[in-house]
């Protein structure tokens, strides 16, 4: 058990550390608002921190939340960014770093990385590989764009006292991920919605200077304008500065959805076919909410999705394994789980 104390621990996350433990995080109640907390665990399970977990932040937040990330740095801290409505109501990002004996490593209210007085929900984060910080979330100013800033390991902006905008003039950007790629440098992936059911995905390359490097549209991931805009892609780290994103789509136009991935290299390159590789051609069928993981050694992607019937009454677990080309290797309709 992490946490039982009274009231609701939502939106539960989990990073691992180098010995085997883990940190895990939560929204807690139990103050009858939501606060933040983390606990973290050895390598057999045991707590390390207090039995209830290290409070991070009580600072105001809203009845409802929006998503967060955390992650384990190469030095074993806890580096996590979540936004509240501390600065005089406005959903803003913060940004903690707590050291493996619970110290707040970036001040006890952490670091505000925005500016600006727009609607900014679910920060992402990934460590450079020179051990920097890069952020990316939604800044809903007008047009919605995607707002970028770096902190260095003592938490100090690196990318100027106001984050980079990704923006246009004529669309807008949503449901950003970054994770790292070579020589400090980030593979930002976010979606262009348009309309409901009209959303693409684009991936982008940052410099250590947050400078776009595949040009100012990117490299399209998927094309077809068939996925549901308030759908967020799953994006991974493949281990050699690379990354893997998936989605699901309702491009073969039945009314049903289907789970799609794609592996892009760090110099932009699409290792799969264009739109992504099917996981399964099952007919009457739904498939969806991939998640991905890749196999270094072998360079295999695995991914996973629920499958529901039409009525989505009934779901279960299905998989398939992708060879380095994209190809299905567990058959047409990958197998049951």
């Amino acid at each position: 058990m992490i946490c039982d104390v009274a009231g609701e621990q939502a939106l539960a996350k989990i990073a691992m550390t180098s010995d085997g433990g883990c940190y895990i995080s939560w929204f807690d109640t139990r103050s009858g608002a939501y606060n933040v907390y983390l606990q973290r665990l050895d390598l057999l399970g045991y707590k390390l921190w207090a039995p209830d977990g290290l409070l991070i932040s009580n600072n105001p937040q809203d009845t409802w939340l929006t998503d967060y990330d955390l992650i384990c740095d190469q030095n074993n801290n806890a580096v996590m960014v979540f936004s509240d409505i501390r600065s005089g109501g406005l959903l803003k990002p913060f940004a903690y770093k707590i050291s493996p004996n619970g110290d707040f490593l970036w001040g006890a209210n952490g670091v505000d990385i925005s500016t600006g007085d727009s609607f900014q929900p679910s920060p992402t984060l990934t460590e450079t590989s020179d051990g920097n910080f890069v952020f990316a979330w939604i800044s809903s100013d007008g047009s919605q764009k995607i707002a970028l800033q770096k902190l260095s390991p003592t938490g100090q902006k690196l990318w100027g006292s106001t984050p980079i905008l990704l923006q246009s003039a004529t669309e807008d950007f949503s449901w950003p991920a970054v994770v790292k790629s070579d020589n400090g440098q980030t593979i930002l992936v976010h979606t262009v919605p348009n309309g409901i059911y009209q959303a693409r995905i684009r991936a982008h390359k940052l410099d250590a200077n947050g400078q776009l490097l595949w040009g100012t549209n990117g490299v399209t991931i998927q094309d077809n304008g068939q996925m549901a805009s308030y759908q967020v892609p799953e994006v991974e780290p493949d281990g050699n500065d690379g990354a893997l994103i998936a989605w699901y789509d309702g491009r073969a136009g039945n009314n049903l959805s289907s789970s799609f991935v794609q592996h892009i290299s760090s110099t932009g390159t699409l290792y799969y076919p264009a739109d992504g590789s099917e996981g399964s051609l099952a007919a009457q069928r739904n498939k969806f909410y991939p998640q991905v993981a890749f196999n270094l050694a072998t360079q295999e992607t695995y991914m996973f999705w629920m499958e529901t019937e039409p009525n989505q009454n009934q779901n279960g677990i299905y998989g398939q394994k992708f060879s380095p080309t994209g190809n299905r290797l567990w058959g047409s309709s990958g197998m049951v789980f």
